[in-house]
This record gives C-alpha cells, structure tokens and sequence, in this order.
C-alpha cells in the first residue's frame, strides 16, 4: 500500500460524522462530461436527538451513484445504510435491537477545486414505518491512487 493512502486511512477512519470511500472508480482526466461514478464506503454517522436528548455514534454503509455533467457539477443520489441500537423496552432485562435505517438523498456536487466537491441535497430517511424528510450539506475530497480510482474522505450534515 502506498504511504499516501495508510495516511488518508488513519486520518479519516476514526473521525465523527465523516466517511472514508473505500473504492471509488475516479473519473478520467479527458472523459469529464457524461462519467459516471459509483462509490461504495463505510462511515460513522453522529445521531443526536433533540426530544429525548440521546447522542450516539454508529456505523454506516454507503453505496452512491453520481453522473458528471461538467468539469464542475454532477448529480447523485447517495445511499446509507445505518447500524443503530436501541432498547426494545424499557425493561431492564431487554436487549437491544438493532434497527437498519436506510438514508437516500438525491445530491449537487460543486466542485471548486480538483478533486474537492461541495455537496447538496435533499433525501429521506426510511426507518420501519416512519420517513424523515432531510436536508444535506457537506465537503468531500479525493486523492487518486492510481489505475482509475481513488480515496476520499467526506464530512456532511444531514437535518
């Protein structure tokens, strides 16, 4: 493994609320408009609820599909699925259940800068019966590896 990617790796990994992509094919430097790009990563995600007060941080799958449009701009939709825990009664015999969440967002990503894309968005989440309408704000950044993929961190907000 290259010294460049251990560092991404030890640098993104253990971070709050933020993603290491594991495999990602990057888009070529002539092929611009019309790529397109799949990502598949593990992340953490950081729940904090308002009404009960419960904070927690939990592992998520991710699985997005982007289309480039342009040098600057593409279009998305990203998929998490999150691995949440809670107590399935208030009894203190009970044990927890784990609940599956799935979290779909269709994204713009800008990119300012090579490599770096500021992401919007708007998606739901889909937990049993209930759907949260949210909001998504974030920064991503790549660095390539060669052979056509690459390594990104990404720091987003979801409300």
């Amino acid at each position: 493994m290259s010294k460049a990617l251990i560092f991404i790796v030890a640098v993104f990994l253990p971070g709050i609320s933020s993603t290491l992509v594991a495999q990602t094919q990057a888009v070529h430097e002539g092929d611009v408009r019309g790529s397109q790009k799949i990502t598949v990563g593990i992340g953490h995600t950081y729940l904090a609820e308002k009404a009960s007060e419960v904070k927690s941080l939990i592992s998520a799958y991710l699985v997005n599909y982007d289309y480039v449009l342009s040098k600057h701009w593409s279009v998305g939709t990203h998929n998490d699925i999150l691995f949440e825990h809670s107590v399935a009664s208030q009894h203190p015999n009970a044990e927890d259940a784990v609940e599956h969440p799935v979290v779909t967002k269709i994204i713009g990503a800008y990119s300012p800068i090579k490599n770096g894309h500021l992401l919007f968005g708007i998606g739901d989440e889909i937990k049993g019966s209930e759907n949260h309408l949210l909001v998504n704000i974030g920064l991503d950044y790549g660095i390539s590896v060669g052979h056509g993929w690459e390594v990104a961190g990404e720091l987003s907000f979801d409300n």
